[in-house]
């Protein structure tokens, strides 16, 4: 396979002083989208956050208000970095319990700059600007108008319209329309927390993986430290599924998230909400940020759906030739932003990701005297 880097590449030297932002994802039209919020000052949470809501509007075969997800953030302030995984556990009879919003409404709630409501818009908008007929995704125009009106309660109402509101009501009375097994009162009661991710370091810096679910960034840490030292991976490699969106602000902050959505019923939709039905998320893709804790550089922000073969012993050859394709295997997919970084020469960042999947990734850096 050979993968593209997208990018805007500059020279930088230690005495500039630069603001760097950057955003890749498998879904070209949400990698615009988080360009576009983190040129409006958004930070790179937000931009997560429109880039997700976009993939739900956009992909509804792998991202859905209905699924879940998984996320790191690296926060330069406090010099950490934090996971939250948000599943959509199973409700039982096919269905799940959806996490998707949840887990982006605490990621905005504690890194978000720009109003909720506005990277709801985006995703919402692009639905009711749609030409007529039925789209890429095979929805009609009042299947995308039904969707539109739910992002229209959620960006009015936030996550609340959802998991108390009767959106959430709807939403459940549609899917046991279908005859599945989804109350309301298992949406009300579903809950997500921050945690510490797994971590192993490389060489002066960290890197940590996610997600947490099954112990899966414990093995990923094994995996990488194996395949660091050119040993066979332990009980092979730590696979996913679903789709990337990962972006860097120009405060250094940095976000990588994997997204996972399983259709219910070829793809029903709940009652008249337009939201199509979820089952239990798939394995969720592997997220790593690589960084510099003590002076909280953020390095690289990648997922792949074979972390541990891109990520073991790789980063540094990546950073250096744009990225070492011999060594992804033709299953897997990488996306995110490489930095080179070496505090005594210049600095350059790159946007990944992989044509086969219609990824775009593209780091700008606008140099201040």
């Amino acid at each position: 396979m050979t993968a593209v880097l997208v990018g805007c590449v500059a020279i930088v030297r230690e005495s500039d002083l630069v603001v760097r932002i950057g955003a890749a994802s498998d879904v070209a039209q949400a990698t615009e989208v988080g360009l576009e919020v983190l040129d409006g000052n958004g930070s790179a949470a937000d931009a997560v956050v429109a880039m997700a809501m976009m993939m739900a509007v956009t992909r509804p075969d792998a991202v859905g208000i209905a699924g879940g997800g998984t996320c790191l953030v690296f926060d330069p302030e406090e010099k950490t970095t934090r996971l939250i995984d948000f599943p959509a556990e199973p409700a039982g009879g096919g269905a799940a319990v959806p996490g998707f919003l949840r887990g982006l409404s605490a990621i905005h709630a504690d890194y978000g700059q720009l109003r909720w409501s506005e990277m709801v818009a985006i995703a919402e908008t692009s639905l009711r600007i749609a030409p007529p007929g039925t789209d890429s995704a095979g929805r009609t125009a009042g299947e995308r108008l039904a969707l539109a009106d739910s992002m229209a309660a959620i960006r009015v109402g936030g996550i609340q319209a959802f998991y108390e509101g009767p959106l959430g009501r709807s939403y459940a009375e549609g899917v046991q329309a279908r005859g599945l097994s989804l109350s309301f009162d298992q949406i009300r009661a579903s809950r997500i927390a921050w945690q510490e991710p797994a971590t192993a370091p490389f060489g002066n810096n960290l890197v940590a993986f996610g997600p947490a679910l099954g112990g899966r960034g414990i093995r990923l840490v094994e995996a990488f430290q194996a395949a660091a030292a050119g040993q066979p991976l332990p009980g092979g490699r730590p696979a996913g599924e679903g789709l990337v969106a990962v972006a860097m602000s120009g405060d250094d902050m940095a976000v990588a998230c994997g997204f996972g959505f399983s259709p219910v019923q070829g793809g029903a939709t709940a009652g008249d909400t337009g939201i199509p039905i979820g089952g239990p998320t798939p394995d969720l893709p592997s997220i790593a940020i690589h960084y510099n804790e003590p002076v909280a550089v953020p390095i690289d922000m990648l997922g792949s759906t074979e972390a541990a073969t891109v990520f073991g012993g790789t980063v540094e050859t990546a950073a250096a030739s744009g990225l070492a394709t011999d060594t992804i295997p033709a299953s897997s997919r990488l996306t995110g932003l490489i930095c080179a970084w070496n505090r005594g020469s210049d600095l350059q960042c790159r946007g990944v990701a992989d044509p086969r999947f219609g990824g775009y990734g593209l780091v700008t850096e606008t140099l201040l005297q």
